[in-house]
């Protein structure tokens, strides 16, 4: 199936990523903030944001550590654009990087007698739009740049993406007659839900905002109900789903083998994120509307649906009709296909192909649906095919992994 989705590009992060402060890792579960706790603002002086990416073989596949953990390149620094206002900014592209780390390198100053015997937490709340990387550790020290020294122990509330360091005696001391410099990594990942939206992420201390372009998707499952061996009939039903919403119209074409399409059958329903549904109508490649019988002809439909917002569906409905029958058997192929672009060439895919068999005789059926994921690493395609086999109720599924180079950038 096309990506994201059945066959969506996911987001890949190493199981083990860190937290350093100080030149130290950090990390941890509930944290409640007291009256006395200092919440890091102006103190930070400095903010750089990195990125890494999934490390793949010549196949396109992601290289796994010991672990089973994708493995990921070195962080470098995001390179800075600047737009037409002279305003400074970080591109991020969800669509092109969905699985790319992200890692905030933030330096800060404790200006002298901050920290006291009663006041000696700091929490830094982590800039909305980002969430903590999976996989890092939750609990540990921090140490002093050369490693000797521990400075305190940290924590975080990963639900809420808030660090919490606690400082020692020895270091609240110090700070009683001198500042205290610190830094913080702190390994992220863009939160979903600016996968459907995009949007701006502030970073404190950097004066520069992070912009993120949001990414779409698109899945289609094609299923069949009974074949009416007098009416010579097989319903199917076509289910389009967009998790982060489509760039463009949905152009939808399916390709029937040894059958006639039934388009007086067609019916397309739109159901909305909230569950609303709502009565949609076929238009072509420029937007203009098409009645039924104008989307198709004999055994093929070729037409486009409205564009698709995030956690919306379309169902549609339709019967094939009069297939051959070689003795007592039938046998019905077909292909469908859902594909969406903008005018930026941005662009998502999918397809559901079946088979079917019928036989009179024994009045057994069998199906075979070729289930095809494809996924997008480093702008190489990895696809693997699934051959399910139902029969008399029962499911076999025999996989088979196609890889092949790059061709045209799925998502």
């Amino acid at each position: 199936m096309g990506t994201p989705g059945k066959a969506r590009v996911r987001r890949v992060v190493r199981a083990a990523a860190a937290i350093i402060v100080a030149l130290a890792c950090a990390l941890i579960g509930a944290v409640t903030a007291h009256a006395t706790d200092h919440v890091l603002g102006d103190e930070i002086k400095t903010s750089v944001l990195q990125y890494a990416h999934p490390i793949v073989d010549e196949d396109g596949n992601p290289v796994l550590g010991e672990y089973g953990n994708p493995l990921f390149s070195n962080f470098e620094n995001m390179p800075v654009s600047t737009d037409e206002n002279g305003k400074e900014y970080y591109d991020i592209d969800l669509f092109d990087h969905p699985d790319w780390l992200y890692r905030l390198h933030a330096e800060y100053t404790l200006r002298t007698k901050y920290l006291s015997a009663e006041s000696r937490t700091v929490i830094y709340q982590l800039p909305k739009g980002f969430d903590v990387a999976s996989g890092m550790a939750l609990s540990g020290e921090v140490k002093s740049s050369d490693g000797k020294t521990t400075l305190g122990t940290y924590s975080i509330d990963a639900q809420n993406n808030t660090f919490v360091i606690t400082f020692n005696d020895a270091t609240v001391k110090a700070n009683a007659t001198s500042a205290v410099d610190g830094w913080l990594n702190i390994d992220m990942q863009i939160d979903e839900g600016f996968y459907s939206t995009g949007g701006e992420i502030d970073l404190p201390g950097s004066g520069v905002v992070v912009v993120v372009g949001k990414s779409y998707s698109i899945d289609v499952d094609k299923q069949h109900g009974n074949f009416d061996e007098t009416a010579r009939t097989l319903p199917y039903t076509v289910t389009i789903f967009s998790n982060y919403g489509t760039p463009g119209l949905v152009h939808f074409t399916d390709a029937v083998q040894n059958a006639t399409i039934d388009f007086s059958t067609m019916s397309a329903m739109l159901t909305h994120a909230d569950g609303t549904p709502e009565t949609v109508g076929w238009c072509d490649a420029d937007g203009k509307p098409l009645t039924v019988d104008e989307i198709g002809s004999g055994n093929s439909i070729d037409a486009y649906l409205p564009r698709l917002e995030a956690g919306e569906t379309v169902t549609l409905t339709y019967t094939v009709k009069d297939p051959p029958i070689s003795g007592n058997s039938v046998k019905i192929a077909n292909d469908a296909h859902v594909s969406s672009t903008n005018a930026e060439g941005q662009t998502v895919s999918d397809e559901a192909k079946t088979e079917y068999w019928y036989d009179a005789r024994t009045n057994i059926w069998k199906t075979a649906k070729v289930l095809t994921r494809t996924v997008v690493f480093a702008g190489k395609l990895s696809s693997t095919i699934g051959i399910r086999i139902s029969k008399d109720g029962r499911s076999l599924i025999f996989p088979v992994t196609i890889r092949r180079a790059n061709s045209a950038i799925l998502n």
